[in-house]
């Protein structure tokens, strides 16, 4: 069950979830607007009563893929090659961008930006997470579409698992 408060100016949403531990949880989500509070506490209340609530995390992007990685390496038994590659990719072309972002942020229209961004960025931006000077010559020399469909398929299967994790929407 969902509560609307009225606090000063805005309107607050209070409810109450179990955490990935079974504890009970408060929590509180303001809006400016009494329609927007209730918009929220409606859908507050059907996710929890069709089991699809999402229980709120902060866990970032970078946090998430660095996580990730390692456990899909051993699980899989990948080749040390295929760990750098796919290291690689998530270190100079996800994190720079988008990697301190909140995954239950994240929306498709991030990824959308993402891409936007990895086709105007030269190669070679980054090499181990940090950022290169680059010459004039290195600067005219952007990510191929096929880089980018890489970064787009390496990171649908990494996004995957989320929502069984409960770590987006």
């Amino acid at each position: 069950m969902a509560y609307i408060t009225k606090r000063g100016n805005s309107y607050s949403v209070r409810y109450t979830y179990e955490d990935e531990h079974g504890k009970s949880c408060d929590k509180w989500e303001s809006f400016p607007t009494k329609e927007e509070a209730t918009n929220r506490k409606k859908q507050i209340e059907h996710e929890l009563a069709a089991g699809t609530f999402l229980i709120p995390s902060s866990v970032t992007v970078a946090e998430f893929l660095m996580d990730w990685l390692p456990k899909q390496c051993s699980k899989h038994k990948w080749a040390p090659k295929t760990y750098e590659s796919n290291l690689s990719t998530i270190q100079n072309l996800i994190i720079p961008y988008i990697g301190s972002m909140e995954m239950q942020k994240l929306k498709p229209y991030h990824m959308e930006n993402l891409y936007t961004t990895l086709s105007k960025t030269p190669c070679g931006s980054y090499i181990e997470g940090k950022k290169q000077e680059l010459t004039e010559k290195q600067k005219q020399r952007f990510l191929s579409g096929t880089t980018i469909h890489e970064v787009h398929c390496s990171f649908s299967a990494h996004l995957r698992p989320c929502s069984v994790w409960h770590l987006r929407r």
